[in-house]
């Protein structure tokens, strides 16, 4: 079977945003980067974002400033409030961009996955910031519902963030895939969930194809492009 055969078989389609739907720097998105304006190496940057990031992620922190200070003072608490407040303007600005200015080519496949019936579902790890922009998403009018981890409290792998979302689309675990870039080890928990899991490469493999290989094994199928779910 491959993963085209797989989607055709669903009837829901849960996916990720950031690294599957949108990229915020593969995509090109213009601005200064976060790591850059607070002086923080993007590595280091990268690890705060991936691995520091509950009170931001399940909607303890609700306030943009609040998001930014905490992480850039993990790494160094001198880090001046004007730099802060720089950071918190470029990154609301450039994350809004890039989910209301995303590749044409990646919102045509979803326009024609909801044409062909497709119940869509979106289940993202995002804050407030990143997350605002949604609503005028040219991809927002396709999906049946957007489930953010700042709004619904479960940070995915975290099994409750499934099983919302299966609830939210009124389906079971069998009747739905997953697609991702894997982050966040997503896949793992989609399996566990007992959902087939499609792993995307298509933004990953221009930033981090370090990556790929230690979340394959997680995946049931591997695309290239979005463009093989059809």
């Amino acid at each position: 079977m491959t993963a085209a055969k797989a989607i055709a078989d669903s009837e829901v389609i849960i996916f990720d945003l950031f690294h599957t739907l949108v990229g915020v720097k593969s995509d090109g998105t213009s601005g200064r980067n976060t790591c850059d304006i607070l002086g923080i190496p993007r590595n280091d940057w990268n690890s705060l974002l991936w691995e520091s990031s509950e009170h931001r992620l399940r909607h303890s922190y609700q306030d943009d400033v609040s998001i930014i200070r905490e992480l850039a003072h993990i790494y160094d608490p001198s880090i001046s409030n004007s730099r802060i407040m720089e950071a918190v303007h470029s990154r609301e600005a450039r994350f809004r961009d890039s989910l209301i200015n995303p590749p044409e080519e990646r919102v045509d496949i979803i326009r024609k996955l909801h044409k062909r019936g497709h119940r869509m579902i979106l289940l993202s790890n995002a804050d407030v910031m990143e997350k605002r922009g949604w609503d005028e998403s040219p991809f927002a009018p396709f999906f049946f519902d957007a489930l953010f981890s700042c709004d619904i409290g479960y940070i995915k792998p975290e099994l409750e963030a499934y099983k919302t979302a299966l609830q939210v689309s009124q389906t079971t675990s069998d009747a739905a895939v997953f697609v991702g870039d894997g982050g966040s080890n997503e896949l793992q928990g989609a399996k566990a969930c007992g959902i087939t899991t499609i792993m995307t490469v298509e933004i990953i493999g221009k930033s981090w194809p370090e990556l790929i290989p230690r979340r394959k094994p997680d995946a049931d199928y591997v695309i290239g492009s979005l463009n093989e779910l059809l």
